[in-house]
């Protein structure tokens, strides 16, 4: 895989291996601790703000800034949740930025969210000026998120061409990604996504400790926050050895697995 994108995915045997780590960054200092650590993508979020918290846009252009003079890295950024952009104003997102994911909390009982998801997407683009790669956001605890199922996400991400799919968690309360779904479902997800080209990235409190669980599903990326923060807080601030840490880890386990 690539440190400047995700995979273009052909045969589930043919990926690469170990996943890349991503990490949430919220300010350049950061995203310079993330890279000197060794992650392979940045996230830009502002954790307060939510599970999909969007930073200050200035805060975003300052990352990207930062993250470009230090490494040619994809990044992404959270953009809050789909009814989040139902009435306030878009804004011109920089043209570092590669990925982008919106939420779909609230949506569960909405007929037309496919099209409401849609519109807010094709809008940023055109503000932009250029097309992001979008990745869609499905909720490991759904109900809890009022969101469609992750079943259902997929169907659309894959309908809609979206480049990547990240099963994340909505209540940092409800438990961790591996307690809400079984891994016989990871495996399954991660298996019918590769199998229409899309690649998946699994969030939702990750620790070190989930990933002799979560690696022989064979996700594409591995998402965190908070295991990158110190004392595991995600409210806290990214250390390079949390993220060393965690590459470490996992390139030692997917090495036992080939």
């Amino acid at each position: 895989m690539s440190s400047l994108s995700l995979p273009i995915l052909g045969d589930v045997s043919d990926l690469p291996q170990p996943p890349q780590l991503l990490v949430s960054v919220r300010t350049p200092q950061e995203a310079i601790d993330a890279l000197n650590g060794g992650a392979g993508i940045l996230d830009i979020k502002e954790p307060s703000h939510g599970p999909l918290g969007m930073a200050g846009l200035v805060e975003i252009y300052q990352i990207c800034v930062a993250a470009r003079s230090a490494s040619p890295v994809a990044i992404s950024a959270a953009l809050g949740e789909v009814l989040d952009w139902q009435r306030a104003p878009m804004p011109s997102l920089p043209p570092h930025l590669q990925y982008a994911k919106l939420g779909l909390a609230g949506l569960a009982r909405e007929r037309h969210w496919r099209e409401l998801w849609r519109q807010v997407r094709s809008e940023f683009d055109v503000l932009r000026g250029k097309e992001l790669d979008w990745v869609a956001v499905a909720y490991a605890d759904a109900d809890r998120a009022s969101s469609p199922t992750v079943r259902e996400v997929l169907t659309a991400a894959i309908k809609d061409g979206c480049r990547a799919l990240l099963i994340d968690t909505f209540d940092k309360s409800s438990g961790r990604l591996v307690d809400l779904i079984p891994v016989t479902e990871l495996r399954a997800l991660v298996s019918d996504a590769h199998a229409h080209q899309l690649a998946v990235a699994f969030a939702g409190r990750v620790e070190a400790g989930d990933l002799p669980q979560l690696l022989p599903c064979r996700p594409d990326v591995i998402a965190v926050r908070g295991a990158a923060c110190e004392a595991g807080n995600r409210q806290s601030t990214i250390t390079t050895t949390a993220v060393a840490n965690l590459v470490g880890e996992i390139g030692r386990l997917s090495h036992t697995m080939t």
